[in-house]
C-alpha cells in the first residue's frame, strides 16, 4: 500500500509536529485494516471540471490544472481556447453538461443561491457541485484558492472546498497563494508605500451614468490596502454605485480608472463619447487629465490575476513609479522558476492583509 504524506499547512514547528502525529496515526490505522472496498466514492478517477465562473477558471489555469477543464460557462474570458461552453447563467444547457461527463462543477454562488436544476443535475449525474461565496476581501480570494484551515478541519483534504484541494493541487496552491499572489501584492505595496494617498474612482460603466465599484469589494480592498489609495465611492453602501454629477463633485477623485475589458483606446474628455458625462466637471481627475483606461480582459475578476491588475492600477495612479513597478513580474517569474519552498507570508503589506480587515 502506498501512502502519500502531505503537510496541510506550511507554518511553524507546532504544525509540523501535529502533522507528523496525524500521519503516524494514519499509518498505524492502515496497518491494522484490510484493503478497503472500492466504491464510487473512493475509486481513483480522472478529474473532469466544468467551471461556471471566470474567476475560478483563472485560478484553475494558474494552478496549472487547465487540462482538467472540459467546459466553461458562456463568455468566460479566462478560459483556454477551444473549450466547449455550457450556456449562460442561470440557464445552463443540461445536455451540454451531460455530454462532457464532469466529475466536478465549480461556480460562484449567486445571491439567489445555487439553481435547483443544477443541484438536481449534480445528484442525478453524481458530480461534485462546489459553490463559492463571492469574495469581498483579498483574503477571501486566497481562501477560495487554498485554505489550509478548511482542509484540516474538514477531516480529510479531499473534502475541503478550496480549489487547490478539490483539484489535488495542494503544493501548487500553497505556492500560488503565499508566494505569487500574497507575495506579489506585498512587493507592489512596498514599492508605493511612501507615495501620497490618492482618491481613486474605479469606473465600470459611463453610459448613461457613471457606475463605480463601491466598498466591500475585492477591488476596493486592493485599492485601499495594497495600492495606497482610497476608494472615492466608499461613502455608498452599495458595491456598484451609480453616481450623478453632484455625487462626482462631492467625491472629488484625484484619479479615475476606467476598468473596461478589451475596450478601445481612450481619448481625452470632449473627444471620447464614453467620457461625455465628465465634460466641464471641476474635479481633479478631469482638470488634471488623470483618467486612465485599464483594458485587461481579466480586470474585473476577483482571482489570482489580481497582481497583474493591481500593477496596472498602480501605474495609472502613480505613473512616475512605472519603472520600479515593472520589476515585480520578472522577480515573481524568477522565484517561480527556482521553485522555492512556501514560506507563510499571510501578514503581507505590513500586516494589511488579514481576515479582520475592516
Amino acid at each position: 500500500m502506498m501512502i502519500s504524506l502531505r503537510c496541510l499547512k506550511p507554518s511553524n514547528y507546532p504544525w509540523h509536529a501535529l502533522n507528523l502525529l496525524m500521519c503516524t496515526m494514519v499509518i498505524v490505522a492502515c496497518s491494522r485494516q484490510e484493503q478497503p472496498v472500492q466504491t464510487v466514492d473512493n475509486m481513483p478517477q480522472e478529474i473532469r471540471v466544468v467551471s461556471l465562473a471566470p474567476a475560478l477558471t483563472q485560478m484553475i489555469v494558474d494552478l496549472k490544472a487547465e487540462k482538467l477543464l472540459v467546459a466553461v460557462g458562456e463568455n468566460d474570458m479566462a478560459a483556454p481556447q477551444g473549450l466547449p461552453t455550457v450556456g449562460p447563467y442561470p440557464n445552463y444547457d443540461k445536455e451540454a453538461i451531460v455530454s462532457v461527463r464532469p466529475t466536478h462543477v465549480l461556480m460562484m454562488q449567486p445571491q439567489a443561491g445555487v439553481p435547483n436544476h443544477l443541484k438536481q443535475l449534480a445528484k442525478s449525474l453524481g458530480f461534485r457541485l462546489v459553490s463559492y461565496k463571492y469574495p469581498s476581501r483579498l483574503t477571501e480570494v486566497g481562501k477560495i484558492l487554498c485554505d489550509y484551515d478548511d482542509a484540516l478541519s474538514s477531516g480529510f483534504p479531499s473534502q475541503s472546498q478550496s480549489m487547490a484541494y478539490v483539484l489535488n493541487r495542494h503544493d501548487r496552491g500553497s505556492f500560488l497563494r503565499e508566494v505569487l499572489l500574497y507575495g506579489g501584492l506585498a512587493k507592489l505595496n512596498k514599492r508605493i508605500a511612501n507615495k501620497t494617498r490618492q482618491r481613486v474612482l474605479m469606473v465600470i460603466n459611463t453610459n448613461p451614468v457613471i457606475t463605480a465599484i463601491g466598498p466591500n469589494t475585492v477591488h476596493s480592498d486592493l485599492l485601499r490596502f495594497m495600492l495606497n489609495s482610497d476608494n472615492a465611492a466608499s461613502a455608498s453602501k452599495r458595491t456598484a454605485v451609480e453616481m450623478d454629477r453632484e455625487m462626482l463633485l462631492t467625491a472629488k477623485p484625484d484619479v479615475i480608472l476606467l476598468l473596461s475589458p478589451n475596450a478601445p483606446a481612450l481619448h481625452p474628455v470632449g473627444e471620447d463619447p464614453r467620457l461625455t458625462v465628465l465634460e466641464g466637471m471641476d474635479i481633479p481627475a478631469v482638470t488634471n487629465e488623470r483618467i486612465v483606461l485599464i483594458d485587461n480582459p481579466l480586470v474585473l475578476l476577483p482571482s489570482t490575476s489580481l497582481v497583474h491588475i493591481g500593477l496596472a492600477m498602480a501605474k495609472g495612479i502613480f505613473p512616475e513609479m512605472e519603472s520600479k513597478l515593472d520589476q515585480i513580474l520578472p522577480e515573481l517569474e524568477a522565484t517561480e522558476e527556482k521553485g522555492q519552498p512556501v514560506d507563510r507570508v499571510s501578514q503581507v503589506g505590513a500586516g494589511k492583509l488579514s481576515d479582520n480587515t475592516p
